[in-house]
C-alpha cells in the first residue's frame, strides 16, 4: 500500500493512528501484526503492520493526499453513484409496478360497480365511446413502460367520457329545467282560463 500511494511505510502507520476514527471501527477494521527483518546474521528487527478490511482501507485512503489518492476517490465516488443509480431506478420500477398493479385492481372494481350501477338505473352502460371498459389489466409479464402505454389511453378515453356525460347531464338539467317552466306556464294559463282553483 505504501508504495501504491507512494508514501513511507512509517507515515501510513502513523495515518492509521491518527484516523481520528472510534475505536470500535478501528478494532473491527484495522488488526496490527508484526513482521521480522534481518538486519544481519545475529540480529533481528520487528516491524509493525496492519491488517485491514476494504472499509478500513477506504476510510484511512479517504484521508491521503496526491495523485493516486485522487484518482482512488474519483473511481469511488463514481462506483458509489453508479449503484446508487441503479439501487434507486431498481426501487422505483418495483415501486412504480407495485402501485400501477394496486390501481388497475382499485379501477376495475369501481367501474365494474358503476357498470352494474348504471345499468339498473338507467337500463344501459354504453358510454360515448361505445362500452364501458369494465377491467383495466396490470400485466406482470410487461415492463412498467409497456402497461403505462396500455393504461394511459384507457383512462384517457374514461376521462373524456367522464367529460362528455359530465356535459350531457348539464345540457339535460338545463333543458329540463327549461320544460319545467313551459308546463307549469301552460298549467296556470289552463287552472286560470277554466277558474280552477287549486
Amino acid at each position: 500500500m505504501a508504495q501504491v500511494f507512494k508514501k513511507e511505510h512509517s507515515k501510513v502507520l502513523r495515518a492509521i493512528n491518527d484516523m481520528g476514527c472510534s475505536a470500535s471501527f478501528k478494532e473491527a477494521n484495522f488488526g496490527l501484526s508484526f513482521y521480522i527483518r534481518d538486519i544481519d546474521s545475529r540480529w533481528q528487527h520487528k516491524y509493525p503492520l496492519y491488517y485491514m478490511t476494504r472499509d478500513g482501507f477506504t476510510f484511512l485512503v479517504m484521508g491521503f493526499t496526491g495523485k493516486v489518492a485522487a484518482q482512488f476517490k474519483e473511481a469511488y465516488i463514481e462506483a458509489f453513484n453508479e449503484m446508487e443509480k441503479a439501487i434507486s431506478t431498481s426501487k422505483e420500477g418495483e415501486y412504480v409496478a407495485k402501485e400501477l398493479q394496486k390501481y388497475c385492481v382499485s379501477y376495475s372494481q369501481s367501474v365494474k360497480s358503476i357498470h352494474a350501477d348504471c345499468k339498473q338505473r338507467f337500463g344501459f352502460s354504453t358510454s360515448y365511446y361505445g362500452d364501458m371498459p369494465v377491467s383495466l389489466t396490470y400485466h406482470s409479464d410487461w415492463t412498467v413502460q409497456q402497461n403505462l402505454k396500455y393504461i394511459l389511453p384507457r383512462l384517457s378515453c374514461a376521462l373524456a367520457d367522464g367529460w362528455y356525460a359530465a356535459h350531457r347531464l348539464l345540457k339535460t338539467e338545463k333543458e329540463l329545467s327549461e320544460l319545467r317552466k313551459t308546463l307549469t306556464g301552460v298549467v296556470d294559463k289552463l287552472l286560470h282560463e277554466h277558474h280552477i282553483l287549486p
